[in-house]
């Protein structure tokens, strides 16, 4: 049978342990090791808040990059589309027709210039944000992070008895 023994010291030195049992159990072979990977158990509620935390102010900064692009395109077929409407035509356009398309660029440009300028004031906070929320968990995380050590026994009885090791 393997005995696995968890929960130990990881500075334990292999060559001092003395293992004794009782009622003629046998151990027949020991190995101690260090566990690396039991640390790597379930989320803590605070990690989860802030791995939550983290993937929405993410998300919020994809949105913000998105609508910038967008905004920007926007801004360009503006420009585009107005160009080619002014100069687009034989005669000209009339002055009412220029003026109402004027207007038009001016009232949406703003509106796009405004959009775009507060996106770009918005997009660093969130950079800001996520890098401490990221600092945060990465030291939550780092808490609970302890290696433990493993004694491994292999031992061999004549018999099912109960023993009692001393270690």
């Amino acid at each position: 049978n393997e005995i696995y023994i968890e929960g130990l010291s990881p500075v334990v030195d292999a060559n001092s342990l003395r293992i004794k049992t009782s009622n003629n159990v046998l151990v027949a072979a020991s190995e101690f090791s260090v566990d690396y990977l039991s640390s790597a158990k379930a989320l803590t509620p605070m990690l989860k808040k802030l791995q939550d935390s983290i993937t929405i102010y993410r998300a919020d900064l994809d949105r913000v990059g998105i609508d910038m692009k967008v905004n920007r395109e926007m801004i360009g077929y503006l420009q585009t589309g107005i160009s080619k409407n002014v100069s687009g035509s034989e005669a000209g356009l009339g002055i009412d027709e220029l003026v109402k398309t004027m207007d038009y660029y001016k009232t949406k440009s703003i509106e796009l210039e405004t959009a775009y300028t507060e996106l770009k004031k918005k997009e660093p906070r969130l950079k800001e944000a996520v890098s401490r929320l990221q600092k945060q968990y990465n030291q939550e995380s780092g808490k609970g992070t302890k290696t433990s050590g493993v004694l491994k026994l292999n031992v061999s009885a004549q018999a099912a008895v109960r023993t009692t090791f001393t270690i």
